[in-house]
């Protein structure tokens, strides 16, 4: 074979092979492709929650359970550097309970407040210092008759009152709704705020304990419970008293009651 004609041949088998290996090339792009689009998506998360508080209400979700993320610190930090007067006057909204339950994402990030009473508060470890505290102080406040509770945590203790009894607006900010298990050991989900202070009211000056119960109702009302369980707790007493004194009381000792009745003068027996 003359050399032109071998230089051609191999010149012709060069292309082949680079032609073969495009091809191969181009049919492994897929199969390559093909686990990163099996990869998990991560879960969709509200745009608008990535601009409110620098972005810290994404890394947790709602009906999670308590949990000390980069997120909560941030936002515990953010509210405290707050000036109570300037939270409550933007906490002018009351929380809607049911509302927050059915659509947490509408609502998380806003300001505003929760009023009634609050049936314990405790002071909680936290892993590391924010803010220079060790301990947030969490609570719960709900309505007068023990529902639509919501939980709250908040960095400086708060005022002292009577638990159960003293009418308090907690102000602050709506972070999501937690799953927990409260004092009966029932598993329960409710909103979740972060608070800047608690506020105790003067029960002149409200016309209502949340957005159904009257104030001066419920007053009322353990005002007169009260009163009657004093009326049957003196009364069993008594009854208790008298029937240990008439146990003791011997027979025979008994005061005879009315006047004694006169009878006739007996006369001297007569002789016969």
């Amino acid at each position: 074979m003359r050399p032109v004609a071998r230089a051609a041949v191999v010149a012709l088998a060069l292309c082949a092979g680079l032609v073969r290996s495009a091809r191969g090339v181009q049919d492994e792009q897929p199969a390559q492709a093909a686990p990163e689009q099996q990869q998990e998506q991560p879960s969709q998360v509200d745009p608008r929650l990535y601009t409110l508080f620098e972005g810290a209400l994404v890394d947790t979700k709602n009906g999670a359970p308590f949990a000390e993320t980069a997120g909560y610190k941030k936002l515990m930090y953010s509210i405290a550097s707050y000036k109570p007067e300037d939270v409550a006057q933007r906490a002018q909204p009351f929380l809607d309970h049911a509302a927050v339950l059915r659509d947490p994402d509408a609502f998380r990030g806003q300001f505003m407040r929760a009023r009634g009473l609050v049936p314990y508060v405790e002071a909680v470890r936290l892993e590391g210092e924010i803010f220079g505290a060790k301990d947030v102080y969490r609570g719960v406040v709900a309505a007068a008759d023990g529902t639509e509770g919501v939980v709250f945590d908040m960095l400086e203790a708060p005022p002292m009152f009577e638990l159960l009894r003293d009418i308090v607006d907690v102000e602050g900010v709506l972070y999501r709704t937690v799953r927990y298990e409260n004092k009966k050991g029932e598993l329960v989900e409710a909103p979740y705020m972060i608070a800047r202070s608690v506020v105790v009211l003067d029960p002149d000056d409200l016309e209502h304990v949340g957005p159904r119960a009257p104030f001066k109702v419920v007053l009322i009302g353990a005002a007169l419970a009260f009163l009657v369980a004093r009326l049957l707790i003196y009364w069993f007493q008594r009854k208790k008293e008298l029937a240990l004194a008439a146990q003791q009381r011997e027979p025979g000792l008994r005061k005879p009651r009315g006047r004694p009745r006169k009878g006739r003068p007996s006369r001297p027996p007569t002789s016969t």
